[in-house]
């Protein structure tokens, strides 16, 4: 077929370039992929431009994981609350 000759050309192109490669001694690299799995756990997720998207942290800067900056700011909030006040029932004491 048409389409089967020209898989076969190829192969025997790209088998032809990487013989000829190896025996210049250049090394033809392999094909690689790299999956970053993001899973959204520190402090600076969600800004745009902060967001390291898998890449190790800078030394000179101080990443918190999501979890602990989660829970300072719930601590925050309830600090920041005002106390509540008892509830009285309404009936005078004698």
């Amino acid at each position: 077929s048409k389409r089967g000759n020209v898989v076969a050309e190829r192969s025997t192109a790209i088998l032809k370039i990487k013989r000829a490669l190896d025996d210049a001694g250049i090394d033809m690299p392999y094909e690689t992929q790299v999956h970053l799995f993001h899973d959204q756990t520190e402090d600076r997720d969600g800004q745009p431009g902060a967001q390291r998207e898998g890449w190790p942290s800078p030394k000179d800067q101080n990443v918190k994981p999501r979890y602990k900056v989660v829970g300072e700011e719930a601590a925050q909030n309830e600090k920041s609350k005002p106390a509540a006040k008892k509830k009285t029932s309404g009936k005078a004491k004698a």
